[in-house]
């Protein structure tokens, strides 16, 4: 969308975390972000930074497609086999914590002061 990114692929990130080698360099895995990255697989990307140690926490959400047309959705609901990533992050031994992220907004929910999606959005995630 014209908008200047420094990390915007999995070569990227993987680049990133080579830099130093060290726990504290590692990442936020927004699930969401990396899934709508074109052109790459999610499960490859969650496997490869999760045996690395490289996850500290993983903003566990779903979107409709890929850039650059894409919505946030309901983790049932985007493209993602969400069960088949938890799958992988187990697999690859991850342990660390998921958090919801980017809910859509129900009719007549409650917004959260400063995020995105309300309370029973937030209860369903």
């Amino acid at each position: 969308m014209g908008v200047a990114r420094l990390l915007g692929s999995f070569d990227a990130y993987k680049r990133l975390t080579s830099i130093v080698d060290s726990p504290s360099n590692a990442i936020e895995f927004c699930q969401g972000t990396f899934s709508e990255m074109p052109g790459e697989d999610i499960y490859e990307m969650i496997k490869y930074f999760a045996e690395r140690k490289k996850v500290l926490y993983v903003h566990f959400r779903n979107v409709s497609a890929r850039v650059p047309k894409f919505n946030e959705e309901f983790i049932n609901t985007g493209y993602v086999d969400m069960k088949r990533a938890m799958e992988t992050y187990n697999a690859a031994g991850y342990e660390g914590a998921f958090m919801d992220d980017h809910c859509p907004l129900l009719v007549n929910d409650a917004e959260f002061p400063g995020n995105w999606g309300g309370y029973r959005s937030r209860i369903f995630a």
